[in-house]
């Protein structure tokens, strides 16, 4: 079935394939999530960018962030060359920043994590006030 499929891509020239981006890299303290897709030589990605920002945001809220937005352009790399220099697969990336503020209170339940968390992330006498609120 696959090798049918792949000769019937190869007549057409190309087949059109559904690709929706997963998280592959970034980092927690920069607030940056990678969504990646990977494409073969005869496949015409359709790519699910609504998908992509869901999965974005759904990592940046699982980091205390509130939101995610695009960050600059995707960016490709052929992962896999034949002998005759064609690109077989091709992997994409497109970086999203993390938005919004990190909620304080999400952050510790004691006082003294609270406190701790305010001295770290430098909030200033708010942060301290709301940290004495929630231990009463």
């Amino acid at each position: 079935m696959r090798r049918s499929a792949l000769l019937f891509c190869l007549l057409l020239g190309s087949c059109a394939v559904q690709k929706i981006p997963v998280p592959t890299g970034g980092s927690r303290s920069d607030g940056t999530v990678q969504m990646t897709y990977e494409y073969d030589l005869f496949e015409a990605p359709q790519v699910d960018w609504v998908a992509a920002y869901a999965g974005a945001r759904e990592r940046c809220q699982l980091w205390d962030y509130g939101d995610a937005k695009p960050f600059g352009g995707a960016v490709s790399y052929c992962a896999q060359v034949d002998s005759a220099g064609n690109c077989l697969r091709t992997v994409v990336s497109k970086t999203y920043q993390c938005t919004g503020q990190k909620p304080i209170v999400d952050i510790a339940a004691d006082l003294e994590k609270c406190l701790s968390a305010c001295r770290e992330m430098e909030r200033g006498e708010e942060c301290f006030a709301t940290c004495r609120r929630l231990n009463r």
